[in-house]
């Protein structure tokens, strides 16, 4: 894969999600947006979003990685499809009402796309079923 290429950075780093904030912190836009309908959440700005990330990274990524279902990309797009089972930390998870403890899968679909070179926008679309 080459290196100067930031999808194919992307689409190699997608595999280690717990490392995604630090690894692909230079592929944002300063002025990137990230959506997740789900959880009504809209966070501007790299670094906003990249804390966004870390945080979430520390709280769901903490046992088993998750499973990826697909990935594909293009010039403009990336999409990564995975699933993760996990145990609700007692932190909770931000703007989602599950009770700590409880186990839930987490099906996600993360649709990066660029401009230049530079992730401009994430949408996230989440479907948490408890289990």
């Amino acid at each position: 894969m080459d290196e100067n290429n930031p999808l194919a950075c992307a689409m190699r780093w997608l595999d280690t999600p717990a490392e995604w904030s630090w690894r692909a912190a230079a592929l944002y836009s300063p002025r990137a947006r990230l959506r997740i309908p789900a959880r009504d959440l809209i966070i501007d700005g790299r670094i906003k979003i990249l804390a966004h990330h870390w945080y979430e990274a520390r709280l769901l990524y903490a046992g088993e990685p998750p499973t990826t279902l697909r990935r594909t990309g293009n010039d403009q797009r990336v999409i990564d499809e995975s699933v993760l089972d996990f145990i609700v930390p007692p932190a909770g998870v931000p703007r989602l009402a599950l009770p700590s403890g409880s186990r839930v899968e987490l099906k996600r679909t993360r649709v990066l796309s660029f401009v230049g070179g530079s992730i401009v926008d994430e949408l996230q679309l989440e479907t948490w079923t408890p289990l």
